[in-house]
């Protein structure tokens, strides 16, 4: 049995028999004839009731404080990376991997835009913002996102949808990866980008060097502001 229970019932018991003792020695003062006695034992019944008030409220504040705190567990606030599994007990931050904020990104993905394909064709990022969640903290992984599957992909479709992407849209990413710090990364991407297809194999190459990069920014970036993605 859980301890706070276990505790909870002796204060109740121990209210129980603190009320009941007074009010047998009550019942024996009528019995006693020396008036010392009697004075005597109506202390120790009022002391024994004065004593059940007390381990009462003590038992009836106790019982409160159990079914708020499993209000509370009820209540608890979910996470979309932390809680992937479906589960209220999540995992620990320190052992969410790269792999778990991949998947529940391409969920987010299907879920916000329709496809992946959508990303590059619809400009999301001037879109509705409310979709991006609290401070807009999905922006900028799923622009992570975009180039993570574009290197994990190897597909001439994806890279052609790249090459195709119109400036502005492709400005959107660019500033996405610079708010996190990536300046290079975004320069480097828009120079293959600007140079054409006919370096799609310098550009393939170059993500292929940063995957891993790529993929500890995402997760670094989801531990850092982890609180911006609770449900």
């Amino acid at each position: 049995m859980d301890k706070k229970k276990v505790i909870n019932i002796l204060l109740w018991a121990g209210a129980a028999l603190s009320f009941v003792l007074a009010g047998v020695i009550a019942l024996f003062v009528g019995n006693i004839e020396a008036e010392s006695a009697k004075i005597i034992l109506i202390i120790v019944a009022a002391l024994f009731g004065i004593l059940a008030l007390m381990v009462g409220y003590l038992a009836y504040m106790d019982t409160f404080m159990v079914f708020a705190s499993k209000d509370g567990s009820k209540k608890k606030t979910l996470n979309y990376f932390l809680n992937s599994n479906g589960k209220k007990k999540g995992i620990p931050l320190d052992s969410l991997t790269f792999e778990v904020v991949d998947k529940q990104m391409s969920k987010f993905v299907i879920d916000a835009f329709g496809s992946p394909v959508a990303l590059w064709k619809n400009n999301v990022f001037s879109g509705d913002q409310e979709v991006f969640g609290k401070d807009g903290a999905f922006k900028v992984l799923v622009a992570y996102k975009m180039i993570s599957d574009l290197q994990a992909q190897h597909s001439k479709k994806a890279w052609k949808l790249f090459f195709e992407l119109p400036d502005a849209d492709f400005a959107d990413i660019q500033d996405c990866l610079v708010r996190n710090g990536d300046d290079e990364l975004a320069r480097a991407l828009n120079m293959y980008r600007l140079s054409g297809e006919a370096c799609v194999g310098e550009a393939a190459a170059f993500l292929d060097e940063n995957a891993n990069y790529i993929q500890k920014r995402m997760l670094n970036y989801v531990t850092r502001k982890i609180s911006s993605f609770d449900m």
